[in-house]
């Protein structure tokens, strides 16, 4: 395929996505900040024990969900990395939700219809971590 049917080079966004992969590599590298309690299995996993003390299980989510609430990172305003436009309220909430679910180490897929800001918002949270890191 030539350059042309591609619409012209891709070199600044590739090297913008290069540092933020270097980035998270580097902070992948260097390990999560947040520890489990108890040692217990992940969120999720099919692990025996957590299931056999139900009220030990609540409490442990309980001590997790005050821990977290005191971790919340919610924006305002868009990330100074956003220049050239303003991002709109449904994008910066969609933003916050990204940074929230982030924060608790879930993963989600962005979806909603056409035309609405996805790579807006994906790019707008990949550069609030870079700024961050």
């Amino acid at each position: 395929m030539s350059d042309s049917a591609g619409g012209g080079s891709d070199e600044p966004a590739s090297t913008l996505i290069g540092s933020l992969v270097a980035a998270f590599k580097e902070r992948l590298a260097g390990g999560s900040k947040r520890k489990r309690t108890q040692g217990g299995p992940a969120r999720g996993s099919k692990g025996g024990a957590r299931h056999k003390d139900k009220s030990h299980a609540d409490d442990e989510d309980a001590e997790e969900q005050a821990e977290l609430d005191q971790e919340v990172i919610r924006l305002e305003s868009q990330p100074a990395c956003i220049t050239g436009g303003t991002m709109r309220d449904y994008q910066l909430e969609g933003l916050n939700w990204l940074l929230s679910l982030h924060q608790r180490d879930l993963n989600a897929i962005l979806a909603d219809e056409m035309g609405l800001g996805k790579t807006l918002q994906t790019i707008a949270f990949l550069g609030f971590l870079s700024l961050v890191l």
